[in-house]
């Protein structure tokens, strides 16, 4: 558990095509950060927040990072400087392909020279492999969380499904007048203003507990009542037309 705001190490939000994954990431982020305030947090994700989704937050856009895959990789080299960190992934099966890790690449970073005092340039070698194995087994033990969309669970790599503390299944819905929701079946429509206003996201959690045996530790998995978020109160906290 994530002690600042009582998320799993790893979550992941798993859904069709337009179904409102990355809006529940958001959306889930912003009220823990809002409930908790907490001040020492950086978020970096690999999309663009806007500045509404820092109001009434204890932290402001300074304390938010785009990235890119590169940058994850330093994780390995740079641990020090990801405490209390939340990572917002989309499209992490793009990320986690392991295509991009079948070799080592040299990379350059800057440093700070202890004896110096002075920022110098150098190269080093990264294993991308091994790095995205200690960046997720690493990310509960430095208060961190990782939060990231997929099409499907199965697509995702082995490494990530094993520290996956929690599951978010999202479907895209309306309410009606008599305040009942109900599923949209084609994502790909286009909504109108009438229907965007009365658009909730349906999220299905999915705990994985660990339960003590007489001989090997097994793992179950608990499923939650459906919770729902009002999409339109989270429209303008991030670039929702934008390309991963």
């Amino acid at each position: 558990m994530f002690n600042q705001f009582g998320a799993y190490d790893i979550e992941l939000y798993d859904g069709e095509k337009r179904a409102g994954k990355t809006l529940c990431m958001v959306a889930d982020t912003h009220e823990d950060l809002k409930r908790t305030q907490a001040k020492d947090v950086m978020i970096f994700t690999n999309f663009n927040l806007k500045e509404s989704f820092f109001k009434g937050l204890a932290i402001d856009s300074s304390n938010w990072q785009k990235i890119e895959r590169i940058d994850l990789a330093l994780y390995h080299h740079r641990k020090l400087e990801f405490k209390s960190c939340i990572f917002l992934i989309d499209e992490l099966q793009i990320w986690l392909d392991n295509r991009n890790f079948a070799k080592a690449e040299k990379v350059k970073i800057k440093e700070l020279n202890e004896e110096t005092g002075i920022e110098e340039e150098k190269e080093i070698k990264i294993n991308y492999n091994s790095a995205v194995v200690y960046f997720f087994g690493q990310m509960g033990k430095r208060g961190n969380v990782l939060r990231g969309t997929v099409h499907d669970y199965s697509m995702i790599d082995f490494k990530a499904r094993i520290y996956t503390g929690k599951l978010n299944f999202v479907f895209k819905g309306l309410v009606n007048e008599k305040g009942i929701w109900k599923p949209i079946l084609n994502n790909n429509r286009e909504l109108s203003l009438d229907e965007n206003s009365r658009l909730y996201i349906q999220k299905e959690e999915v705990i994985k507990k660990q339960i003590k045996t007489n001989f090997l530790p097994e793992f179950r998995y608990l499923k939650s009542k459906p919770k729902y978020i009002k999409a339109s109160d989270y429209f303008d906290m991030y670039d929702t037309e934008e390309l991963i």
